[in-house]
């Protein structure tokens, strides 16, 4: 099962009580803080302009983690 994701992959999901779109991430990872959660949060890798990042399954609600493992 995949552990990590983007916040473009979380928002083509269209997960139960989150954003649906990239800026709403956005602005829901700042509110809520995910990035201080170091061991929660990495840099993406081998993208061609560098940049992004991958945030892990923990950092989302039940809900959105239930649809995410089916």
């Amino acid at each position: 099962m995949k552990e990590w994701f983007t916040l473009s992959e979380l928002a083509e999901a269209k997960l139960p009580d989150m954003p649906w779109t990239v800026k709403g991430y956005d602005k829901y990872v700042l509110r809520n803080g995910w990035r201080a959660h170091s061991a929660k949060v990495r840099k993406r890798e081998g993208r061609e302009g560098g940049g992004g990042f991958e945030y892990h399954l923990s950092l989302l609600p039940g809900p959105a983690r239930q649809k995410l493992a089916f």
